[in-house]
């Protein structure tokens, strides 16, 4: 059971969170201050600095959670390749219900975070596309999984500067035919 000091911890980091998310917006990270931070969350210094270092630390944790929160999501398609249908509905669940976090995190760590991302899709893709592919064919996999990677990215992307004109449902359909005729020997049954 949490004790109430844990509760206020949770909900500064959280206040403080917010506030940067909410700065980053209007600017670069290298660009803002503890100052500026402070006052947007309604916290004082002291009370930022018993919690992180700098900007940077705490960006980077924000980071951090946002890269463990998807692993947990695509958790379940590494342990069972056939669940690969409904991790790719719960991506991209996960990328529109936090989507003023993920994008500013994404545009804002550039090649760090975007690295790391595709490692995590690269994981999920390899699992899948392995459990579809004879052994001789292996050697060509390397290609056919920058293909897939790059396209879910990119579809991700245009969704988003889209506005979201299509549902979860719609967008997971999309993803799915790419990956069916990247992996066509996956299985191709929706109860799956």
């Amino acid at each position: 059971m949490s004790s109430p000091e844990d509760r206020r911890i949770r909900r500064t980091k959280t206040i403080l969170r917010s506030a940067l998310i909410s700065l980053l917006s209007e600017k670069e990270l290298y660009n803002i201050t503890i100052s500026e931070l402070t006052e947007q969350a309604d916290v004082n210094r002291g009370t930022f600095y018993s919690h992180y270092s700098d900007i940077y630390h705490l960006f980077s944790e924000m980071e951090q959670e946002v890269l463990d929160d998807l692993l947990q999501i695509l958790l379940p398609v590494l342990k069972n390749p056939l669940t690969w249908r409904v991790g790719v509905q719960d991506f991209l669940s996960f990328v529109k219900n936090n989507e003023s976090v993920f994008f500013i995190i994404l545009r804002t760590s550039g090649p760090s975070f975007y690295d790391k991302l595709i490692a995590i899709l690269h994981t999920c893709v390899e699992t899948v596309g392995k459990f579809s592919f004879s052994s001789e064919k292996l050697e060509h996999y390397e290609y056919l999984y920058v293909y897939s990677l790059t396209g879910i990215i990119n579809i991700m992307l245009s969704w988003k500067k889209r506005e979201y004109p299509h549902s979860i449902e719609e967008m997971s359909e999309l993803i799915e035919l790419l990956i069916l005729r990247t992996f066509p020997s996956l299985p191709n049954n929706a109860d799956t």
